[in-house]
């Protein structure tokens, strides 16, 4: 019977899908087993201007701050595929970035995090967006839920959250909108979730921006899916 019941859970193992993870391919984002392709802004690679006029310094044409042009955060920082440092990815954060991620926890399980990118390392104060790369069962989440659920979260913290949802190009955009006014720094701030069904799988997008920074370089990166 020990035999019979190995062999079972050996086939059981055989049949079980293929975890979901990501690879690095040059600048390419390779997501699998959905074989779905994100193209890094090149920027978020670490290609910025060798010596950067001081107009760019302060604004560029894509809205980018200085600290994400001068970062010097090594490639692993910026874009992160090792799954133990996923898992990990929301311990010891504060203010919003805490917000930022208690809001997407409450939505979707960190276990289903395959990738993270982002202009700076992921816990530098810059202006730069980042995000989070969610692969997840959709008997797991509820889409509809995703703006309550996130909701529920930020406003422990702050009021006057702004709510749109939308579809664009085969995605629902959850879009919350608020202001970041526990620092000296004050700023408005906003999270979205892009989400895609793929069959029985959800491919969702958890970016974290501020509304100074222009999106061009988050937009360059969901277009480029393929």
């Amino acid at each position: 019977m020990i035999i019979t019941a190995l062999l079972t859970a050996l086939q059981a193992l055989a049949m079980a899908p293929p975890a979901d993870s990501a690879r690095f391919v040059a600048d390419t984002l390779v997501i699998e087993p959905l074989g779905v392709r994100f193209t890094i802004p090149s920027i978020w690679m670490g290609r910025v201007p060798a010596k950067p006029s001081v107009a760019s310094l302060i604004s560029n044409e894509r809205g980018r701050f200085a600290c994400e042009l001068l970062s010097h955060a090594p490639l692993e920082e910026r874009v992160i595929l090792d799954k133990p440092r996923l898992a990990g990815i929301g311990s010891g954060l504060k203010g919003f970035m805490k917000s930022y991620q208690d809001a997407l926890d409450a939505i979707v399980p960190v276990t289903a995090l395959v990738a993270h990118a982002g202009g700076v390392a992921f816990r530098d104060n810059c202006l730069a967006p980042q995000a989070h790369i969610y692969v997840v069962d959709t008997a797991i989440v509820r889409v509809p839920e995703f703006a309550s659920r996130a909701m529920a979260v930020i406003e422990r913290e702050y009021s006057d959250i702004k709510h749109t949802e939308t579809d664009s190009a085969g995605w629902h955009v959850v879009r919350l909108g608020w202001r970041e006014a526990k620092t000296d720094f004050i700023h408005p701030v906003s999270l979205e979730f892009w989400s895609r069904r793929f069959g029985g799988r959800l491919l969702v997008l958890g970016v974290m921006t501020r509304e100074w920074v222009a999106r061009g370089d988050t937009y360059d990166f969901v277009a480029s899916m393929r």
